[in-house]
């Protein structure tokens, strides 16, 4: 297995804890009202049902880059950056079929750290937490 595709799962290992379910206190934690924290569980929801399948399976990437796409249009200001940075890395990993070594590791390892930054971001500030916390 190359280093990138170990870096992928790396990610994947840190976003499970919210992509498999997320519980929201937003309503009780003071957070950011709107259309971000709303929309945000349904995309990890989306995020996880496709990395629960086959990554060659158009369908399943397609919905992700489709999600992706939306929460950039939505995302707050300090996290347009990194969205806008995923909702183009999940368009690139369906153009390549599901197929990381056809990405670069530099973009392996900033989609990692974006997606770092909007889980941090969706735990402080929209009161999302892994399921079972």
């Amino acid at each position: 297995m190359n280093r990138a595709a170990i870096a992928l799962i790396a990610v994947t290992i840190g976003l499970g804890g919210l992509a498999a379910g997320c519980g929201d206190d937003s309503k009780d934690a003071g957070a950011p009202s709107g259309d971000y924290c709303t929309k945000l569980p349904d995309y990890f929801k989306a995020l996880g049902e496709t990395l629960k399948g086959d990554l060659n399976d158009p369908q399943r990437l397609s919905g992700w880059a489709a999600k992706a796409k939306e929460m950039a249009a939505v995302a707050p200001a300090n996290l347009k950056s990194q969205w806008d940075f995923v909702a183009d890395y999940s368009q690139r990993m369906n153009a390549a079929g599901g197929d990381i070594s056809k990405l670069t590791r530099d973009d392996v390892k900033r989609n990692g750290e974006a997606s770092m930054a909007i889980i941090q971001h969706a735990q402080s500030d929209c009161g999302l937490k892994p399921q079972g916390q």
